[in-house]
């Protein structure tokens, strides 16, 4: 945790604590133990082993170290900044909740440790039933390259201006990088183009008007012809298997619907064929229409 309290109970952040006060942690009241050092981010942790439901040990250094570049950017961004923040009629704490003048407040949820959907979706909707707005920055475990299954599809957000997008912050080189206009088309690899902020430099303003345009704005057509001539290549597919299947019954003095449809073996070139699917199809329909023409 960034913030502990005081004798005083006044809230007091890890890189400006003394150290010779005690602390104590603002969720389950216990002895907490300031940690700052030459290389450790500066922190708190519990003294004793606790059950705190509001603070969980073991926090990574990427994800202390990225709450503070957050709230060092929307701090001198001209935002009111609350680390950690308690929100007793969520029961939830948000790593940062902010807010610019009398705007909605707006909780930043950096996750970097694994999140499932169902609890993804009751933080989400938690937040909003009690009139926050939420952000979500994802960490370097969700930053490899984007695919139909990768992990980091779950917190897909929209904006109007950005489309389907996702946020993710590097704290190496303490920039925002995001993701818009993500689209796909029936199971078709993700398209997506990448915009990027450094949040040394670039206030929060700069991402807030940031309105990128689609390098390529007749890419959903794009999209649907490959889907038709994919759909166009099956059906030619089908026609050859169709075509293969009845010159090989013409050869053998048959018919297509005198072929037997009981339990066989299939000669072992149509195991090698692309039509093998089809054909079982086709012999399904056989069976069902009684042996009509086709």
């Amino acid at each position: 945790m960034l913030i502990a309290m005081d004798a005083q109970h006044q809230l007091v952040n890890a890189a400006t604590a003394d150290r010779q006060s005690d602390y104590h942690c603002p969720g389950c009241v216990q002895p907490v133990r300031l940690k700052r050092g030459a290389v450790v981010v500066p922190h708190f942790a519990h003294v004793h082993a606790t059950d705190c439901d509001a603070f969980s040990e073991g926090e990574s250094t990427e994800h202390l170290r990225g709450k503070q570049q957050l709230a060092t950017w929307f701090a001198t961004s001209g935002y009111t900044v609350r680390l950690e923040a308690g929100l007793p009629d969520l029961h939830q704490r948000p790593d940062i909740l902010v807010q610019r003048g009398t705007g909605q407040p707006l909780a930043l949820e950096f996750q970097c440790s694994p999140l499932s959907v169902a609890r993804l979706a009751a933080r989400t909707q938690g937040y909003r039933q009690h009139g926050y707005q939420v952000l979500w920055l994802l960490g370097r475990p969700y930053q490899r390259q984007l695919h139909l299954n990768s992990k980091a599809l779950k917190f897909l957000q929209y904006q109007q201006r950005w489309g389907t997008f996702l946020l993710f912050l590097d704290v190496q080189s303490a920039s925002v990088r995001l993701l818009h206009h993500i689209l796909t088309l029936d199971a078709e690899p993700l398209t997506y183009q990448t915009s990027r902020l450094d949040t040394r430099s670039q206030s929060v303003l700069s991402l807030q008007q940031l309105t990128p345009k689609m390098s390529s704005p007749t890419l959903p057509s794009a999209h649907l012809q490959r889907y038709y001539q994919q759909l166009l290549v099956a059906r030619l597919r089908h026609q050859r298997g169709f075509d293969v299947l009845q010159a090989d019954c013409y050869q053998r003095g048959g018919r297509l619907p005198n072929s037997p449809v009981g339990p066989c073996r299939p000669r072992p070139r149509y195991h090698c064929c692309q039509c093998h699917t089809w054909s079982g199809m086709l012999t399904s329909f056989l069976r069902c229409g009684n042996g009509r023409d086709v």
